[in-house]
């Protein structure tokens, strides 16, 4: 039998997952430069990356 646990979807709040939500972009581009060393790192990338991922996002 399968177990399954409820998962709420909520709202993002800037306060509260900014920090989160950096670590996991930068998290993920140093991945990605691990792939491939031309890429910028994480820390390289995240100040520029950010506040556009949110603009984009209409957040």
């Amino acid at each position: 039998m399968e177990s399954r646990e409820s998962m709420d979807i909520r709202r993002f709040d800037e306060q509260k997952d900014i920090e989160g939500l950096k670590a996991c972009i930068v998290e993920l581009q140093d991945y990605e430069k691990a792939l491939d060393t031309r890429l910028p790192s994480g820390e390289e990338i995240i100040d520029r990356y950010y506040p556009e991922m949110i603009r984009r996002n209409n957040i």
